[in-house]
């Protein structure tokens, strides 16, 4: 098992239910991005299957926190959450049952008022050139961390739910970057919410996607920009290859994901955001992470 300052493997672990429990025709439409196969409700932003809601991730992230109205031209879906009560109790108690206390984050009221538990859905498919996604990372903001904060985290344990396994199909590059741009990005995020009223109850979401040098601010995450003058301030420190076993992810730095052209559904389940990456590596170290 290899182990990193970005990730550890956790091969002996297996959720409670497997993907063709889980997930109906409509959901595998969803992953594969065959969305006129998918019966759609024109009044709905989001697609319901069977056991799981899909939308995009900022309307996801408006109907967790029920603070802002967005309002939606088509049916982009990259994101969900277990919806069923069954699967939101089995994958509970399995929490429990395999987890040291000090990762398992208490249930999440969603805007419906509704507990469901702290993981999500993430779809990924081939958009960016030879990359899935852009460099991004979900570091906790101090400014309007009560707002913002809601949707990151710096630890996730990924379980593979639907994709290829192989390690020249997919794998995760991580990178540091430069005091330069560490210090742009400072400058940038402090100048795009300085005339923010501090007493918000919910920023406002022209905020949300929106671009400045080629930073993007999005509720889950910070992603910079490719093909940018910023490209030669990240150096790849480690790589991931393959998706064979789940991991644990320290998402509080920048990291991308490459793929092939076939999709990839993963199930994030979020750890205690009171503590570090480190902390949990250290757990793993000790043999305690895993009960």
């Amino acid at each position: 098992m290899y182990m990193s300052d970005f990730y550890f493997e956790l091969p002996d672990l297996q959720l409670p239910f497997s993907p063709d429990e889980l997930f109906d025709e409509n959901d595998i439409r969803i992953i594969e991005s065959r969305y006129n196969e998918v019966n759609i409700d024109p009044n709905s932003r989001f697609i319901n299957t069977t056991n799981c809601v899909w939308g995009s991730s900022d309307m996801v992230a408006a109907e967790i926190s029920a603070e802002r109205e967005l309002a939606s031209s088509n049916h982009v879906a990259n994101v969900g959450y277990i919806a069923a009560k069954k699967y939101q109790t089995l994958l509970w108690e399995y929490i429990h049952d395999t987890f040291h206390p000090d990762f398992i984050r208490p249930l999440l009221v969603i805007g419906s008022g509704k507990k469901i538990v702290h993981a999500n859905l993430l779809c990924t498919k081939e958009t960016f050139g030879d990359s899935v996604q852009d460099w991004h990372n979900e570091t906790p903001r101090t400014m309007f961390p009560d707002i913002i904060n809601v949707f990151r985290n710096e630890v996730y344990v990924n379980f593979r739910l639907y994709g290829e396994t192989e390690v020249d199909t997919t794998k995760v590059q991580f990178a540091t970057i430069s005091e330069e741009l560490q210090k742009h990005i400072h400058t940038t995020y402090t100048n795009m919410f300085e005339n923010i009223p501090h007493d918000v109850k919910a920023i406002p979401p022209e905020l949300f996607n929106r671009i400045e040098d080629a930073i993007m601010l999005r509720a889950s995450d910070d992603h910079m920009a490719q093909n940018t003058k910023w490209d030669e301030h990240f150096t790849v420190a480690d790589e991931y290859n393959g998706f064979v076993n789940p991991y644990c992810i320290n998402t509080s730095c920048w990291h991308r994901l490459f793929n092939t052209k076939k999709p990839r559904c993963t199930l994030r389940l979020s750890g205690n955001p009171e503590y570090k990456f480190e902390y949990f590596r250290n757990l793993q170290l000790e043999g305690k992470f895993i009960k």
